[in-house]
């Protein structure tokens, strides 16, 4: 009878070694994937304030008139994004917020500002 409880215990703790096995296994499992939702997170954030920096950006250019624009017009860096300003035609802008770090366009737009009608009181 006694080699039977030595076999038994024997058998109990190669369970509990494989039960230990796998928790760990597990464990670094889940710190895994914590550490890489915290990575995307802090990526995702990043984007977001450059999303609202382009955004920012592209308000601020849109609402100026022909003669700002004109004097805009060429590449110039505004809050970590750069301001891409082409004049198409006499009266239509193209504009581009993209990336600083990547060259990636992050917003674009055209804008049409016509000339101010002249006085005709001659």
């Amino acid at each position: 009878m006694a080699a039977t409880d030595r076999r038994r215990r024997g058998a109990t703790l190669l369970e509990v070694v494989v039960a230990l096995v796998i928790l760990a296994v597990a464990g670094v499992a889940l710190l895994a994937l914590v550490g890489d939702t915290a990575q995307a997170l802090d990526a995702q954030l990043g984007r977001d304030a450059l999303g609202r920096r382009a955004a920012a950006a592209m308000e601020a250019t849109a609402l100026r008139t022909r003669p700002e624009l004109i004097d805009l017009v060429g590449r110039r860096r505004a809050d970590a994004v750069d301001l891409n300003v082409a004049q198409l035609a006499p009266a239509l802008f193209e504009i581009a917020v993209t990336d600083t770090a990547t060259g990636a366009v992050l917003l674009r737009t055209t804008l049409y500002r016509p000339e101010a009608p002249r006085d005709s009181t001659s």
